[in-house]
């Protein structure tokens, strides 16, 4: 069986290095050199070139992601609003469905403080209600 590995010349080992330099992330020049980013991690590590997630990325994930349960919440309780209005629900199934949409947030905020390591279905469910392709509804079944 052939190896797929490409071996990295002395030029292009340059310029990704270059290239880290400026500010570029190494997921960026990954993609830019077609290459795996570990192997853009290992470069850079060999050049002695420490990386860490930029605070100011961090806090800005931590902010959309806090923005967006926000942003859910008033979606929620407009919604819990008028068909509460419209008498088309009861108190008692408007409970049960707030009590679900409380838990599906905690979760999503634990996933969140996670640092997005892992994207379970809650993630998916939230970012679909987000994009207008859930029915809130749907859950006073």
């Amino acid at each position: 069986m052939m190896s797929r590995v490409r071996p990295v010349s002395p030029k292009e080992r340059e310029q990704i290095i270059e290239a880290l330099k400026t500010g570029e992330s190494q997921n960026a020049v990954a993609k830019r050199f077609k290459r795996s980013p570990g192997t853009i991690n290992n470069i850079a590590r060999e050049a002695g070139l420490v990386y860490t997630a930029p605070e100011n990325a961090n806090e800005a994930r931590r902010s959309y992601a806090r923005e967006g349960r926000i942003r859910l919440i008033e979606k929620a309780l407009n919604h819990a609003e008028t068909i509460l209005e419209d008498g088309q629900v009861t108190a008692k199934t408007l409970y049960t469905w707030s009590m679900a949409l409380a838990v599906l947030l905690d979760k999503r905020r634990q996933e969140d403080e996670d640092g997005g390591r892992r994207r379970g279905s809650i993630s998916a469910r939230v970012e679909a209600l987000r994009e207008g392709e859930g029915d809130v509804g749907a859950a006073e079944g």
